[in-house]
């Protein structure tokens, strides 16, 4: 259980880190923006003719930049919300979650909408064999009672 802690509290940081680092690379794009608009970046770099300033372009520039900040950074968040924190009360019978006082759900519900986790259903080699085992079982009964 403290590894699973640990895990998660792993995943949690570098989350975080992330969201950091999206956001600092968008406050160097907005300060390059208005320098560039200050300084005429272009021609201390390359051997071209200063330009005047242009407000309107430094303006656009900012707003398509913080729309794009406030996406990325967004879901950055969202995914970070999406990570399950809690203890789960799972049925030790049917394995359904209790969601709240008097409501249960499938495991695999839960966790699509709880989770970034999607399901692909299978059966594993021991349940394989007991289904072989119980169908040959029924079928066998079932050729008895015709007889």
């Amino acid at each position: 259980m403290k590894r699973r802690n640990t895990d998660r509290n792993n995943i949690i940081a570098h989350l975080e880190r992330v969201a950091f680092w999206q956001l600092a690379v968008f406050v160097i794009m907005l300060c390059l923006i208005w320098l560039n608009e200050a300084t005429s970046l272009a021609s201390l770099f390359f051997d071209v003719k200063p330009e005047n300033a242009n407000i309107f372009r430094a303006f656009s520039l900012t707003i398509v930049t913080l729309i794009c900040a406030i996406i990325t950074v967004g879901h950055t968040y969202l995914q970070e919300k999406l990570i399950i924190r809690d203890l789960i009360k799972i049925c030790s019978t049917c394995h359904k979650v209790q969601i709240d006082e008097a409501a249960w759900a499938g495991m695999d519900k839960y966790l699509y909408h709880h989770s970034l986790v999607e399901f692909s259903h299978g059966i594993c080699p021991q349940c394989a064999e007991k289904s072989i085992y119980t169908s040959n079982e029924k079928n066998m009964t079932q050729s008895d009672k015709k007889k």
